[in-house]
């Protein structure tokens, strides 16, 4: 149940999240980071702050990076890509699902889903494959 039906309270409030991604940084806590910026990113896309969306899928996607931490990497290209589909930019959007397909794998990856509820790989298909510009990227009658 969403926390606002559970207490009344937005499910979009997100000031204990700063505290709590500086923590889990200072940690080396990336197992928290991924639902941490999944809820970032998603308060700045519902408040249609797309822009504010894209640096935090950026900061996830370089923490992932510069930790080599696999389920991160998958989580922040998911997230990057829904940011980036949000933000108009869908060559960019399909890159990031493209990368998600590369990396998901089935067996290694199937815990990411209970952590930010969602498949990745579904996710980005869903945002990438839906939308215009991906169409309109698609060459010959097959894509």
């Amino acid at each position: 149940m969403p926390c606002c039906l559970r207490c009344g309270k937005s499910s979009l409030d997100v000031e204990h999240l700063h505290p709590a991604l500086a923590l889990a940084k200072s940690l080396g806590r990336n197992d928290g980071l991924a639902p941490i910026f999944w809820r970032l990113t998603n308060n700045a896309l519902t408040e249609g702050r797309v822009t504010e969306s894209l640096g935090w899928a950026e900061e996830m996607l370089d923490i992932a990076q510069a930790t080599g931490d696999a389920d991160l990497r998958v989580t922040a290209h998911a997230r990057a890509c829904t940011c980036c589909c949000w933000a108009g930019e869908f060559t960019k959007a399909r890159e990031h699902a493209d990368k998600v397909r590369d990396l998901y794998d089935t067996e290694k990856h199937r815990r990411i889903a209970d952590i930010i509820n969602r498949d990745p790989k579904t996710s980005t298909g869903i945002h990438a494959r839906s939308a215009p510009g991906y169409w309109a990227s698609r060459t010959g009658p097959c894509g």
